[in-house]
Formats: C-alpha cells, structure tokens, sequence
C-alpha cells in the first residue's frame, strides 16, 4: 500500500523547521517498517503541482505532516482542504480544526464560547475598560504560530495602561514581522495533555507538567530557545515530568475532562495536545489546542504514548487506522 507523507518546506533554516525534516525521515521509516510505500513530499504554495501528484499517484492514504505552508502558520489549513477536496483519507485533525486551531485569538473566542476556561486577553485596537484591566502582567504571542516562535525572555511584560500594553504589541510585531497579542500571563504551573483517538475515541494519554527550574531573569515559559537550543540554559532546565503526588489527582481529574471537552467542542480526530496553566489557586487555563503536534521521538506526543506503554510504531499504526 502507497502513501504520501507531506511536509512543509521552508525558506528559512530554523531549529524548529530542522526539527520537521528530521521528523519526516522518522515517520518514513515507521511507515515502511509497517509495510507501506512512503513518498514524502515537499508542500509550497504551488498547490495545483501537488495536486496533480496526488490524483496521479493515487496514494492509499496521506500522512499531514505539513506545520505551516510558506513559514506561515496562517497558511497551515491550505493543504488539508486539498486534501479533502480530493476525498483522500488524511491522519490527524481535519481541515477546518487546523484552520480554527492555527489561530489563537480565534481558538479562545470559540472555547469561550464553549465556556471553557482561557486566560483574559487583549489584541490591538480591542475595546477594553481600562480601571478594571490595569494593570497586568501580559505575556505577548503570535496569533498565528506555533512551536514557541516569537517567545523569548522579553515576551512577560506588566503594563500600567492601554497605552503601554498597545507600544509593547507594538514593538514585538516589528521585532518578528507578526501579528501579537496579549494574553494575561498565569503564574503557575504548566500542563500538557496528549489524547489520541483510540477504536473512535479520545484517550487521554499520561498527562505531562513542564517544570521549570532555572531562575531568573528567565521567565517559567517555553520559549524558542527553551525547546529548540540544546545548549541554552532553558532547554536544559525545562523538563517534563510525568510523576504527581495524590494531592493532584483532582487537578489532573478536571484537566483531562477540560482536554476530552475540547476535543468534542472543536471535533478534533487522530491526535492533538492541549496546553494547560494552572493559577496559584489551582485553577486551570486552556491555553491552545494543538491539531496534530510533532511527533519526533523527543517530543511530548510520543512521551506520552511511552507512558502508556505505546512505541511509536503503535503509535503511527493507530493513526493511520483512524483515517482508513
């Protein structure tokens, strides 16, 4: 059996698009352990010439492994709704929840909608009532990217007034020539939450704290540096860690039913991850969905289905059965 295992090229030659390459050659190889023939294919802007090859090829399946389209992460969504406009069977999130998902403004309108919880937020030109929002410590994001992009040491910020939050904003989008907001910052602890869907269900797989332990003037983020430079300090002093006490059995109680509603809530399938901070008072946040996170060997996916006691052949193979 044929399958088209696409990626996206890039233009640039970042850590994190480095991190993609290396993740193609490892699902590849999964793939042809599992028996199948796996073409991997480059994905630019010339979606009619990928189109073509994919009607021509007549693949039993296509492996999404495309994280942006043109270093874009607005342009994700482009290659699955090809991909469905061709009726071909695709692993992962479909269209429409990469589309959602990709944007975070979007993403926390819709979970707020839901009645889900998500930290408070502000992006530029939004009405806002300055005496009950001021002042706050921000954390400044991209709308549209993932992997950490656009994060570093200067992303936490305490504002005292529209005018200083707006100037910051301001300054980060001609910094990384890209669209911010912000988002107020919890101070606490981080979760992350793989599920994967399993005989048509969503299985929350062994949930994950990220800890911090590097002190100032690092902030206990997951910045660019923290996920993709092995020789920094951040990287070396965030882990994840997958042992609780039985004081947070509670806690990950509610986090695993927050993840299962937001899986349900943006109908998600195959796999995705959802980002968790949890306040002082034990409160969680969503913080994104993730549609169809990295599943390099090192990443948090695949840790997690090892704690489930999955290789990432058992892995691979039930993602594949999702789609089929």
């Amino acid at each position: 059996m044929k399958a088209a295992l696409l990626y996206n090229v890039s233009l640039k030659n970042h850590a994190d698009e480095k991190d993609t390459l290396e993740q193609v050659h490892f699902i590849q190889k999964i793939l042809m352990d599992l028996g199948y023939t796996a073409d991997i294919i480059g994905c630019t802007l010339d979606l009619e010439t990928l189109r073509q090859t994919l009607e021509q090829k007549k693949y039993a399946f296509i492996f999404n492994n495309v994280e942006s389209l043109n270093d874009s992460g607005h342009l994700i969504s482009l290659v699955p709704f090809l991909i469905e406009s061709l009726h071909l069977p695709m692993t992962g999130a479909s269209a429409l929840a990469i589309a959602l998902t990709s944007d975070k403004i979007k993403t926390k309108q819709f979970l707020k909608a839901c009645h889900l919880p998500t930290p408070n937020w502000y992006e530029m030109n939004q009405p806002i009532d300055e005496k009950k929002f001021f002042p706050k410590t921000m954390i400044l994001k991209p709308i549209g990217e993932d992997a950490s992009i656009g994060l570093d040491d200067d992303s936490i910020i305490t504002c005292k007034n529209l005018a200083d939050l707006q100037s910051a904003i301001k300054k980060r989008q001609k910094k990384f020539q890209l669209d911010f907001f912000a988002e107020e910052y919890i101070d606490g602890r981080e979760f992350n939450v793989s599920i994967l869907e399993m005989n048509g269900q969503p299985v929350v797989l062994p949930i994950a704290e990220m800890q911090f332990i590097h002190d100032p003037p690092h902030p206990k983020i997951l910045t660019y540096r923290a996920k993709w430079d092995e020789q920094a300090e951040e990287y070396l002093n965030s882990q994840r860690s997958f042992k609780f006490s039985k004081q947070d059995h509670s806690l990950l109680e509610k986090i695993k039913q927050f993840s299962i509603d937001c899986w349900h809530a943006f109908q998600l399938s195959g796999y995705a991850r959802v980002d968790f901070r949890v306040d002082k008072n034990g409160n969680p946040f969503i913080l994104e969905i993730n549609t169809n996170p990295s599943l390099s060997p090192n990443a948090g996916f695949m840790a997690a289905a090892q704690q489930k006691k999955l290789t990432a052949h058992d892995a691979i193979k039930i993602l594949i059965e999702n789609c089929l």
